[in-house]
């Protein structure tokens, strides 16, 4: 189980092409959720899709995930043409 923490302006959050999050405006405050990994599946996507272009486009997010042993930051951009994705790979 990871958990996810996101801040930005409205978007869409996809896992494993589920939808997870849809339509949600985020300002300073993040949104936290977990998220369970199947062991048996080895990769595994999550896609930041922005509604909008907002004030100051591109719209960016900053992910952070932990893990039981680590944390991990990603910056992700979106834009009505290109998506944020990032791409985990479960280790042994």
């Amino acid at each position: 189980m990871i958990m996810v923490r996101l801040t930005t302006i409205p978007f869409l959050f996809i896992f494993d092409n589920l939808l997870i999050i849809d339509k949600q405006r985020l300002s300073g405050t993040p949104i936290v959720f977990y998220i369970s990994m199947e062991k048996a599946r080895v990769n595994h996507t999550i896609k930041l899709y922005a509604e909008n272009m907002g004030t100051i486009p591109p719209n960016t997010a900053v992910l952070i995930l932990t893990t039981r042993k680590n944390r991990y930051v990603a910056n992700l951009t979106s834009d009505l043409s290109k998506n944020g994705t990032v791409h985990l790979f479960l280790k042994d």
